[in-house]
């Protein structure tokens, strides 16, 4: 498969020569030197990025140059003393975390298994007995649920799959098919959507299903059918978080996954073979990392299951997802917090929503920006990051520390109406009911498809007494916002003029923020993680009584709209000269007519 694509030629020796010269790229933290031994692990962004070193990824360039390479030896010479010097590290190290030990067992089992017919005896050795100390300490420190248990099931099981002679193969197959089988169950919603709905390690764990998935197929060891359909549904839901730019929907914990990382090659080509279940791929000529992770077989394998289903809106996991035939997108969380053990990778979003256009990023989730730094990730993760609303300088779910939650809010749809035209999607969530004067949020979003760009989005919050309410938009880095008015903001990029029109029960202050860290963070995203770029945030504040009726409308300037007036006394919208909508909440119901 490596030598029929020309193409990656290039690419897999680039990165092979990198290796060679002793420096590899770690994710979120740029290049760094292969040195595995302990250094400088006082301060927590060098200890995670030894951690994340130490994985061993960095073995696959040199594993594929070798495949495919006239002369092998540099390559083989590199592997040997790599796996020689971390036998050696690995001796002199404390206890790792069992997800450590299982990505590195998968890398040297792909090593392992490439190269056994070209390296010597010690070094195969060296691997094996790493390989198998890992395994074990998997089997014992195995953590109880989340993404980082369904790394440890597909390590244990291919362990036992690819190590048949060893005496403890059949018990680590027999637990990590077991381990995959109910996290699989357990872990991911019926739709297809992981449960801790981050687009990250939704295409981490669909990826590492599929591996197991192609494994059990090729050596008798089956998964069950209710396995397959829901991976089949996962690779649907992966191809509908793709972006025209070539990353991802960022959605909780992650990134674009734009890069060339092991995962988000994998990543991709995961989404490929979504797209290709939807019945909007190439059913042939797949891209050599998906038959790399298919390993012979064919979509056809996975049957015809009710992901192929085109539609335009969909739901997963909460999120609902439209894809309009002119190439625009628009995302909203409706969904619940996650499930009961796996919120770790969640966001206080929400009622969130993004909005592409055609082969732009408009109106975004910042991102996950890091892991270890405090402060951006507690931004990362409050509502304040996300287009959706804030109470009383409260975030909707509340935050304990880097990975932990209170009380989460638990949000839910409402309504979806069709019209000629359109859709209404509405929404509410109960986070801010723990406030002393209690508050629902409910939200409607009124999307148009027939029109030049036209969405609204309406908020009402319903409760009593007095509150300071503050409403988000974040752009994506390269934007302009020109503030017209305190009820008008112009966003401008390349081809387009985006008109935001405002409109409140009480008069709202408007303010761009842009790279701020003070009072606190405000105007930034995060492409990649540990990388921060300034971008503009509209922040819209109010101190209003409630209940409080707050209406933004988004519209490109055209003939269709070319002028659009918002009247909040009689809830009523004109668009132009031949379109007049009505909105009205009846109870959590949101009601919209046209005229």
């Amino acid at each position: 498969i490596l030598k029929s694509d020309a193409g990656a030629e290039s690419a897999i020796f680039s990165e092979a020569a990198g290796v060679l010269s002793g420096w590899t790229e770690v994710p979120g933290f740029g290049q760094r030197e292969i040195r595995l031994e302990a250094r400088d692990l006082h301060k927590p962004e060098e200890a995670y990025a030894r951690r994340l070193l130490c994985r061993l990824d960095f073995l696959r360039p040199l594993v594929r140059a070798s495949l495919i390479a006239a002369d092998k030896s540099a390559y083989i010479n590199a592997v040997e003393m790599h796996l020689f010097n971390w036998h050696e590290v690995r001796q002199r190290s404390s206890r790792w975390d069992s997800v450590d030990e299982a990505i590195r067992v998968l890398n040297l089992i792909e090593t392992l298994s490439f190269l056994q017919g070209t390296l010597t005896a010690e070094a195969r050795a060296a691997g094996l007995r790493s390989l198998t100390n890992a395994a074990w300490l998997i089997q014992a420190d195995r953590t109880r649920t989340g993404n980082h248990l369904i790394y440890e099931g597909l390590a244990l099981f291919y362990a036992g799959v690819c190590l048949p002679t060893h005496y403890r193969a059949r018990a680590w197959l027999k637990l990590g098919h077991r381990i995959l089988e109910k996290a699989m169950q357990q872990q991911v919603y019926d739709d297809g959507m992981n449960g801790e709905l981050s687009t990250n390690y939704h295409l981490i764990t669909g990826t590492n299903f599929l591996k197991a998935w192609v494994l059990g197929k090729k050596f008798g060891f089956d998964f069950s059918e209710a396995f397959q359909a829901k991976l089949a549904r996962m690779a649907g839901v992966a191809s509908l978080l793709r972006s025209d730019d070539g990353g991802f929907l960022a959605l909780g914990d992650t990134d674009r996954m734009a890069g060339s990382s092991r995962e988000e090659t994998e990543a991709k080509a995961f989404a490929e073979l979504g797209e290709i279940l939807r019945g909007e791929g190439r059913k042939k000529g797949y891209s050599p990392e998906l038959r790399l992770l298919l390993a012979g077989f064919d979509s056809d394998f996975f049957g015809n299951e009710e992901i192929a289903r085109k539609e335009q809106l969909y739901s997963a996991g909460g999120y609902r997802i439209h894809r309009d035939n002119r190439g625009r997108t628009l995302i909203f969380d409706t969904g619940l917090f996650g499930f009961p053990g796996l919120s770790h990778h969640g966001h206080a979003d929400s009622l969130s929503f993004e909005v592409h256009l055609p082969e732009m990023r408009f109106l975004v989730d910042p991102g996950g920006f890091s892991y270890v730094d405090e402060e951006a990730r507690a931004f990362a993760r409050s509502t304040i990051a996300h287009n959706t609303i804030r109470i009383d300088w409260e975030n909707s779910s509340q935050i304990l520390g880097s990975f932990g939650f209170g009380r989460g809010a638990q949000a839910k749809p409402t309504g979806l109406f069709r019209f000629d035209g359109g859709f209404v999607l509405s929404a509410e969530h109960d986070g801010y009911a723990r406030l002393p004067s209690p508050v629902i949020h409910r939200r409607g979003l009124v999307w148009f498809t027939d029109r030049p760009f036209l969405f609204l989005v309406v908020d009402w919050l319903e409760g009593k007494g007095r509150h300071t309410v503050e409403a988000f938009f974040h752009a994506d880095e390269g934007w302009e916002a020109q503030p017209e008015s305190q009820n008008q903001v112009i966003w401008c990029k390349n081809q387009y003029r985006i008109v935001q029109a405002i409109s409140a029960d009480e008069p709202v202050n408007t303010s761009i923020h842009q790279g701020e860290l003070e009072p606190e963070w405000q105007g930034w995203v995060a492409p990649a993680l540990g990388k921060y770029r300034p971008a503009p945030t509209l922040v819209e504040e109010c101190q209003s009584d409630l209940p409080l009726n707050i209406v933004n409308v988004f519209y490109e300037p055209g003939k269709s709209t070319a002028d659009v007036q918002v009247n909040n006394s009689n809830y009523s919208v004109n668009i132009g000269h031949d379109l007049k909508l009505y909105w009205r909440w009846e109870g959590s119901h949101l009601t919209v007519n046209l005229k």
